[in-house]
């Protein structure tokens, strides 16, 4: 098993994948609180790094996480897709009933 890292709540590991041609380039996983069925943490996804050294990969999932690429609260769509017609909770709507439109 690789080594879990940790920053900012965010938790990835890095893996070394070779691709059809060139050099092997490693990959971040960046997990989720979850666990499946054989207690295994689930990975929410993968993104390559695009690099070949282990420290620069490292380096470039920080600038991810520093720079909000990553995120350690999940996109939940189901939620999003709830409140998206909720007056309430809805920016898009909030944003619609400011605007003022005349009948055609």
């Amino acid at each position: 098993m690789n080594p879990l890292f940790t920053m900012d709540d965010v938790e990835y590991y890095l893996v070394k994948r070779k691709p059809k041609k060139g050099k092997p380039v490693y990959h971040a996983r960046f997990l989720d609180k979850k666990v499946d069925p054989a207690g295994r943490r689930i990975v929410k996804f993968s993104k390559t790094t695009g690099q070949t050294n282990e420290s620069l990969a490292h380096k470039i999932v920080t600038r991810w996480i520093d720079e909000g690429v990553v995120d350690a609260v999940p996109t939940n769509l189901k939620k999003y897709l709830l409140n998206f017609w909720n007056s309430d909770k809805s920016d898009y709507l909030k944003c619609q009933d400011s605007i003022e439109m005349s009948p055609l």
